[in-house]
């Protein structure tokens, strides 16, 4: 993923509401061919984005020009997406 990636993601996660997100994922579980993507994703944002000194928050926050609210905005709305996400219960993800 490239650092631009990363701020669009944080964009992503500061403009949807995170009961928007869920619902789409929600879709997504009940559909075959998107949960395994959605989980997939779901585990990389766990990994990659759910401390402020991990990959994804930094790179967001080296893109943005050091701004030091975003890595910690980040981790924290990701943080918040895998605590709903995890509310789901789907049956391979848990969250650490």
């Amino acid at each position: 993923m490239k650092q631009k990636d990363a701020l669009d993601t944080f964009r992503l996660l500061q403009a949807v509401e995170t009961e928007d997100l869920i619902a789409g994922l929600r879709l997504h579980l009940a559909d075959e061919d998107a949960q395994a993507v959605s989980i997939r994703a779901m585990a990389f944002l766990e990994e990659f984005g759910k401390s402020p000194d991990s990959v994804l928050p930094q790179s967001a926050a080296a893109v943005a020009g050091d701004e030091p609210t975003v890595a910690p905005s980040f981790a924290a709305l990701t943080t918040d997406l895998l605590t709903a996400f995890a509310e789901l219960r789907p049956p391979s993800f848990s969250p650490r």
